[in-house]
């Protein structure tokens, strides 16, 4: 599986953020899923990173030829 990192939170999720660099990932996450409030949504069909220019220029030339 892989996070796309898109994430909706509740506002009161950033009482948990310390003012230092965190991960939410490594910090945060496990502290909501202690409390059974963490969930995950599975996108079905195609993803691709789109991170590094290059990548990004082939995903829109992809979705282009697709349309």
């Amino acid at each position: 599986k892989i996070n796309a990192g898109i994430y909706l939170l509740n506002p009161s999720v950033l009482n948990m953020i310390e003012l230092r660099p965190t991960s939410i990932e490594k910090e945060v996450f496990p502290k909501i899923a202690t409390k059974k409030q963490l969930y995950a949504m599975i996108l079905p069909g195609f993803w691709m990173d789109i991170g590094q220019p290059k990548d990004y220029i082939s995903g829109l030339r992809l979705y282009l030829d697709s349309l």
